[in-house]
């Protein structure tokens, strides 16, 4: 059952919650661990780390993450985005914080605003 969408018209999307790996470029404290996981030898030019891509390189600032895609691409997102839009998860699957998304709520039949507890 899918909704119809009027050809031209912006529509609504929602991620979708897919695994991926990311490490946060921390300048010297962490330059070799970034090389490891891009898997080469990463130079530092004015305060930027390259790494580089088949047409481009990308310029890595401090502070902004390394997202390792889904076919293995990497692209770069700034703290501030990638606290908001990721969080972590433990080596079993599960999410680091007890945070519920909206999605999650709706599934247990709860609203944010109401909790049904059983005391």
């Amino acid at each position: 059952m899918g909704t119809r969408m009027k050809r031209g018209a912006s529509v609504k999307y929602v991620r979708l919650a897919v695994e991926v790996e990311a490490i946060q470029y921390l300048g010297e404290l962490n330059h070799k661990k970034v090389e490891a996981f891009i898997g080469r030898k990463l130079a530092v030019r004015n305060g930027y780390l390259i790494v580089p891509q088949d047409d481009f390189n990308f310029l890595v600032k401090r502070k902004n993450y390394i997202v390792r895609g889904l076919e293995g691409e990497f692209y770069i997102v700034e703290e501030d985005i990638f606290k908001l839009t990721y969080e972590a998860i433990n080596e079993g699957g599960k999410k680091e914080n007890n945070r519920r998304t909206k999605v999650e709520l709706e599934e247990e039949n709860l609203s944010p605003g109401r909790l049904d507890l059983d005391i």
